[in-house]
């Protein structure tokens, strides 16, 4: 149906095809010419459930909408009881306590599916292979694509209004499609379209987060938000919820895009939050050109661009603030009964030009939260191609310092991954995005397994638009990979990494957004060289054992102190090999001087590229430019004593109970063991490939993933 500027497509409510498309191309609610829709009208029914969806701007539109519905469909305004004025669907009945073990125990892994449209055929074809804990997100806000995220209507349309019927019907949905459903539920804390519009100085929080995040009222509409929503979560739902995520900001990850820009709320806190901490008064916040200020090429001066850094400081905290607030918030609720988790952390694949910004960087206060017991990430986008490691974009290996769970989002373009939201928005999907074929396909989704089984992590499959695991072979292997998990996700096996990736968090303050890449880059490069790695935040320094490693490597470290150099000191020693790039250790104890990387390194900077020095019970290595060849950064490692298990140049995981590659190219590949093994065997062909060996040879397909059973 076309009118009025609209395009409306009557099957998308109230129970939509799986995966339908209905968006809308253009909306100019102030022009609609309600009197020309007549009862007559063969969809005006459904066109008005639709309308029903935007009520989201009732504060502005309530008239008009309020005419044409009750004039089209007195039955739904009489049902919700004066929609536009009233909070609805108050909890009912005091829910039943979790009996599902994600609860019981706070370190389970889990083997999940999350989609944004209700799919209920899927939900049951996953529930047939086990796969029972769901993701979902009753959302209220449109997403980057300018579409819904949710094809439910919203939830909080108005001030202090609530409409919970739409939850009710998706969790309803879901239950009815997998009785032993077990529930993830994010919330959606981004402002609503009426919020930012019924008072000139607020401002939309998905791309703005951060002039909103201190503004009161924001925090405080948005916390009784919450509380209504988890209190009606719990009556109704909890014998099936499991968790909750806690969601806002760009692509509800807590990402902030408004570069620093000022807002009434952002300069108030900033004030106080300088004042708090004995620093005099700003007045306002720096400039955009002294934001965007380096006195030292890429890099900051602690003293010249101090207001900057300090700015920058702040910005990091605010975002961190937010959510140690709503996490708060939510334990007064929910308290220890059920899970709680972020999206957060981000600081290996921002790049460029948005990591600083973004608001990620005050990742390890967050991770320390006692309210907060997991983190979510999405598989990097960077690195994600076949043939490519992809890995991890946050440090997971200091939420295991912490015993904080980690998921890994797989939201990889397969090749039936549904393509239309992007057209339909204007924008043309990247066809470089989308794994090519099948093959690429089932070679993709088992790397990506294989990356969550070795590191012992848990992993959820998203199904972001639709039809991304669409096919007779793909859900064979989602099958075939679930039951790996249940016969070995459970298991606790020691990592084998001897290398660590250490970044640090407050160097990133100091750094041009232009040099950020040497961090993500230096994540793909480790994961080419045949070697597994660690990845840790320099934080964990004062409490992981130095034994576990052989070559450290600091992309970042520009900034240190006489206490962050302490820690350093655990590790120079047993011949271990520090590779460091750029000025390492430039700005010490707040001041900048090249006399200072020396001091650090133990190595003067010349213009040579590189340069290796013995220091006696270490080795430092200083590249004044981050190492760009896999063969280079082998080497490096070979020097360090590293074990390699091959030198294909393909992606290596290993773990002391498995072995993965991931192969773009195919052909026969040798792989080197620490030891001898009884038996090798490949995971998905339970086919042995060796005994009584350290050396063996397969043959590999192009493309594909093996994994490697190690039996003593």
């Amino acid at each position: 149906m076309r009118a009025c500027g609209i395009w409306f497509d009557s099957t998308r409510h109230p129970e939509p095809a799986e995966g339908q498309l209905a968006v809308v191309q253009r909306i100019h609610l102030h022009n609609l010419p309600f009197d020309r829709l007549g009862a007559d009208c063969p969809q005006a029914a459904q066109f008005c459930k639709w309308l029903l969806y935007l009520r989201g701007s009732a504060k502005i539109l309530q008239g008009r909408i309020s005419m044409v519905t009750q004039y089209l469909m007195p039955h739904r305004i009489k049902k919700s009881n004066n929609l536009m004025n009233t909070k609805m669907n108050k909890p009912q009945r005091p829910g039943a306590a979790m009996t599902g073990s994600f609860a019981k125990n706070p370190f389970e892994k889990i083997f999940a599916y999350r989609s944004f449209w209700p799919q209920p055929g899927t939900i049951r074809q996953m529930a047939k292979i086990g796969i029972d804990t769901v993701c979902f997100f009753p959302a209220n806000v449109v997403c980057s694509l300018g579409i819904p995220y949710s094809e439910y209507p919203p939830i909080w349309i108005g001030p202090g209004t609530y409409d919970f019927s739409p939850f009710d019907q998706q969790a309803r949905m879901l239950i009815k499609s997998n009785p032993n459903i077990k529930l993830i539920c994010m919330v959606d804390l981004n402002t609503p379209l009426w919020w930012s519009r019924i008072n000139g100085f607020r401002h939309d929080s998905f791309h703005g987060l951060g002039k909103v995040a201190s503004d009161p009222d924001w925090r405080k509409d948005t916390a009784d938000y919450l509380q209504r929503t988890l209190e009606h979560a719990e009556s109704n739902y909890g014998k099936h919820i499991a968790a909750y995520v806690l969601a806002a900001g760009g692509t509800c990850e807590w990402s902030d895009h408004s570069c620093g820009e000022e807002s009434v709320s952002r300069r108030a806190a900033y004030r106080r939050w300088c004042l708090r901490r004995g620093q005099p008064d700003p007045v306002d916040i720096p400039s955009a050109s002294a934001r965007e200020h380096f006195t030292h090429g890429f890099l900051r001066d602690p003293a010249i661009d101090q207001p900057a850094l300090q700015y920058a400081r702040f910005c990091q905290w605010q975002m961190s603030d937010a959510i140690l607030h709503f996490a708060n918030l939510s334990r007064k609720i929910i308290a220890r009964k059920k899970s709680l988790g972020v999206f957060f952390g981000y600081i290996l694949e921002l790049t460029p030009k948005r990591l600083m910004h973004i608001g990620h960087v005050d990742y390890e206060r967050v991770f320390r939260s006692k309210n907060l017991d997991f983190f979510i990430a999405t598989a990097p986008y960077s690195d994600g191609q076949i043939g490519e490691a992809s890995g991890f974009i946050l440090p997971i290996h200091t939420l295991s310092c912490l015993k904080k769970r980690f998921i890994q989002e797989i939201d990889h373009r397969t090749h039936t991954a549904n393509r239309a939201p992007a057209r339909a928005s204007g924008l043309a999907p990247d066809v470089k995005e989308f794994w090519p074929n099948e093959e690429a396909t089932l070679a993709g989704l088992k790397r990506e397994f294989a990356i969550c089984l070795i590191e012992g992590i848990s992993l959820w499959w998203f199904d972001m638009w639709g039809r991304w695991y669409e096919g007779k072979r793909v859900r064979q292997l989602l099958a075939q990979m679930k039951n790996i998990w249940e016969k070995h996700g459970h298991q606790t096996m020691d990592p084998v990494g001897e290398i660590a990736l250490v970044v640090d968090p407050e160097s990133v303050l100091h750094m041009s957004e232009d040099h950020h890449a040497s961090i993500r880059n230096t994540r793909c490069l480790l994961g080419r060289i045949g070697a597994p790695f660690r990845i840790h935040s320099f934080g964990d320094l004062k409490i992981i054992n130095p034994d576990h490693f052989k070559l450290m490597v600091f992309p970042n470290l520009y900034v240190v102190n006489d206490a962050k150099h302490e820690n350093l000191r655990r590790f120079l020693n047993n011949n271990r090999h520090i590779l460091w790039y750029g000025k390492p250790g430039i700005v010490r104890n707040e001041r900048y001087a090249e006399d200072h990387v020396r001091q650090l390194t133990g190595i003067t900077p010349t213009k040579e590229r590189m340069v290796s020095k013995n220091m006696g019970a270490w080795t430092s290595i200083l590249s004044r430019v981050p190492i760009s060849t896999v063969d280079g950064m082998r080497n490096i490692a070979a020097k360090a004593g590293v074990h390699c298990y091959s030198d294909s140049g393909e992606p290596i995981y290993a773990n002391e109970r498995f072995l993965a590659i991931h192969s773009a190219r195919g052909g026969v590949r040798k792989f080197q063991l620490p030891k001898k093994y009884s038996r090798i065997c490949n995971v998905f062909t339970h086919g042995i490939i060796a005994e009584n060996t350290s050396v063996f040879k397969d043959h590999l397909r192009a493309p594909d993933t093996i994994i490697y059973e190690l039996v003593e």
